[in-house]
């Protein structure tokens, strides 16, 4: 069965792309969703390898994902919320110019440990610029790594190939007869 870590949205995921054949899955409540994947798994004879988003070769590193607990989902609404005002208070420490890390935390070394703590969760928008930013102060002597899901790299690959995409388009406007054309870059 199908690990109830895995959101509707990864399952709605995995229907798509292993092109499982399930009408309504957005209208479908969780449960539901999760036993017609599960049978539409099994009937399947095989899939095609996919190594973008959930690295599985087979019919049977496939089963064994989505029977395993959600690699995303390791982190409690608590927890998060924790790990978020952490990464908060180093971004606002980085603001003010690397200077002062004083009613934040108790030193420098307190402040290293929490964005150590923190580094784990990459996947985590907030938690990626604060270490981002840390890592440009130049008391940061070991820069800290971040610990990114292979499916959230693909993500923001894409969105950063998007972006490329769409800058530095020239807009040409016409003008009328007799007058010359505009040129804008975005």
């Amino acid at each position: 069965m199908i690990h109830y870590t895995h959101s509707k949205d990864d399952l709605i995921l995995i229907c798509h792309i292993f092109q499982l054949n399930i009408e309504n899955m957005y209208s479908l409540t969780k449960p539901t969703l999760q036993k017609l994947i599960w049978s539409e798994i099994n009937k399947l004879k095989q899939i095609l390898p996919e190594t973008e988003y959930f690295n599985v070769n087979n019919k049977k590193e496939l089963l064994d994902y989505v029977e395993k607990p959600c690699e995303n989902l390791n982190l409690s609404v608590r927890e998060k919320k924790k790990v978020i005002a952490i990464a908060k208070l180093i971004t606002i420490y980085c603001r003010e110019g690397y200077y002062e890390v004083r009613p934040h935390f108790l030193d420098f070394k307190h402040l290293y440990d929490s964005a150590t703590y923190i580094a784990q969760y990459g996947d985590i928008s907030s938690v990626r610029k604060a270490i981002t930013k840390l890592n440009l102060d130049s008391r940061v002597d070991p820069k800290i790594e971040l610990k990114i899901s292979r499916r959230k790299l693909v993500m923001i690959e894409n969105q950063k190939r998007l972006l490329l995409k769409t800058r530095n388009h020239p807009y040409v406007k016409q003008a009328p007869e007799g007058k010359p054309f505009i040129v804008k870059f975005d």
